[in-house]
């Protein structure tokens, strides 16, 4: 239509499917030459792959929020609609990914709405490995249960190995090679026992585990040295 640059094709209540909603934006593409903007709700758990659908079906612009934050169940999350263009789809947005954690926290903070636990991307929980199987995995290799597409490194998060009731020996090795101590195969069997113990519904926190290792016995890098020099 002349005059018109944009038009933006809205899923006001959340309530359209990636599919049709994708359709529609190809009906829109069709009949216009002016540049397409899509805006979507997540009243059920769609906002981000309707974005997706949207870019699909040729919009140009999606309208996201920091954290998904909107009306009634919020928008599509920038976050989410980014990533997922930069490493499912393999665009170059042109976002500084490495920022978004930092971004997201910070909005948490300002707006004082919680970013919940297992948010896509964001979560405290999105890169953080507690199940014995995954941990190993993702040990051994990060690709096992990270394919690549998104990393915490990516969006300047941390990896987390929880340790809790399911928390295997990977694991365990793991955090306590990195707080400083040089486990035995039989010792950490035993702090992953005592672990699992202590963990009941929550989480082992560092200091839980220096306890657990040290009342275990388990020495510290030096400790042996010195003890031989004695």
């Amino acid at each position: 239509a002349a005059g018109v640059d944009w038009v933006n094709v809205p899923d006001t209540c959340g309530v359209a499917t990636p599919r049709r909603f994708g359709r529609l934006v190809e009906t829109v593409v069709a009949h216009t030459d002016a540049r397409i903007d899509v805006h979507a709700h997540d009243d059920f758990g769609m906002a981000t792959a309707n974005a997706l659908a949207g870019f699909e079906a040729g919009a140009d612009q999606a309208q996201v929020s920091i954290n998904g934050i909107g009306e009634r169940a919020g928008n599509a999350a920038l976050e989410e609609v980014v990533m997922a263009a930069e490493g499912v789809y393999g665009t170059d947005t042109g976002v500084d990914t490495t920022e978004i954690a930092r971004l997201s926290a910070r909005i948490e903070r300002a707006s004082g709405i919680t970013v919940p636990v297992n948010k896509p991307i964001v979560g405290d929980n999105a890169f953080a490995h507690e199940s014995g199987i995954h941990a190993a995995g993702v040990i051994e290799n990060t690709d096992t249960f990270e394919p690549g597409v998104v990393t915490p490194e990516m969006v300047g998060a941390d990896r987390e190995l929880v340790l809790g009731k399911h928390a295997g020996r990977h694991a365990v090795r793991d955090r306590l090679q990195a707080a400083g101590f040089t486990p035995t195969d039989t010792e950490v069997t035993t702090v992953t026992g005592r672990v699992k113990e202590r963990a009941g519904d929550g989480r082992v926190t560092e200091a839980d585990l220096v306890e657990i290792a040290t009342a275990t016995g388990v020495t510290r890098d030096g400790q042996r040295e010195s003890v031989a020099d004695e």
